[in-house]
């Protein structure tokens, strides 16, 4: 890779894998768009962006521009997952072209207690901090 900016003093310039995934989550009542950034999208998968971005061109690597990618297993296996988040609010997450909440770390994965209505029908009830993904 080559920097392009003029402040830069080096000719040539290293690229790393990072996350950088909006993701959307739901409670019992409502949803939201969260960014996650780095780790915070390592600690969800269990996988380094960089894992996912050589699984993506080693399974892709003969398909044309129009090819439709499939999202990737580490991404699909979250689904219904809860989790803590801990998360970064300032006006940006509220501005028109945002809309969107940065997640800086993800706390553990959340098992809800069960409550007397969810035992009968196998749904656990969650918590006010807890987000599904």
């Amino acid at each position: 890779m080559v920097c392009t900016n003029t402040k830069c003093e080096k000719v040539n310039t290293t690229s790393v894998a990072q996350y950088r995934a909006k993701i959307s989550v739901y409670d019992n009542s409502d949803q939201v768009v969260f960014v996650l950034l780095g780790d915070a999208g390592r600690s969800l998968t269990g996988k380094h962006a960089s894992e996912l971005v050589s699984s993506y061109f080693e399974a892709n690597e003969d398909k044309g521009a129009e090819h439709e990618v499939p999202v990737p297993e580490a991404l699909i296996s979250i689904i219904g997952q809860a989790h803590k988040f801990c998360v970064k609010v300032i006006d940006h997450n509220f501005s028109d072209n945002t809309r969107a909440i940065t997640v800086t770390k993800i706390l553990s994965q959340y098992i809800p207690p069960h409550t007397e209505a969810s035992v009968g029908n196998n749904i656990a009830a969650t918590s006010k901090g807890t987000i599904l993904t």
